[in-house]
């Protein structure tokens, strides 16, 4: 039989770890990088299909604040959110309006929404990895990006 003290210690910590990522969601829309490091590991690292390594959080941070550059309204809209163990998962839709150069696009004006779903791991009251997949090719679309096949060089 379980022991029902440590069935809500457990429930207890999935709750605080879904809530700090709401924080987190929330402090990144308002701009607020001071409070990544009340949210994020110092050796925390994140993971992205396009990149090949994990980045670190120095790495992601200015990447995130090179978005709200571009996109200086960028909001997640947090469509779904639960946690289970040491991790919790995320389905968002993502907002803003491209006013910036992003990646090296210049400012087209355009409204973006795209969707994402991501993971993440905390330890010790903080998150530690993250794992994201963001639909990219359908945010450079929106943006008037055209994927075309490459040329084969003969």
């Amino acid at each position: 039989m379980k022991n029902p003290v440590h069935i809500k210690t457990v429930a207890t910590q999935q709750e605080q770890n879904k809530a700090l990522f709401l924080r987190y969601f929330e402090e990144t829309d308002k701009g607020n990088y001071a409070a990544w490091s009340e949210i994020f590991s110092r050796d925390y690292q994140f993971h992205q299909p396009s990149n090949a390594k994990p980045i670190t959080f120095e790495e992601r941070m200015q990447f995130s604040k090179s978005l709200h550059t571009a996109f200086p309204d960028f909001k997640h809209w947090i469509e779904d959110i639960f946690a289970i163990s040491d991790k919790a998962v995320f389905r968002a839709t993502l907002t803003g309006t491209h006013k910036g150069t992003f990646m090296g696009i210049p400012a087209t004006g355009k409204s973006i929404k795209s969707s994402a779903i991501g993971i993440a791991r905390f330890s010790e009251g903080k998150i530690v990895e993250m794992w994201l997949e963001t639909d990219f090719i359908g945010l450079f679309q929106q943006l008037g990006m055209e994927l075309k096949p490459m040329e084969v060089k003969k």
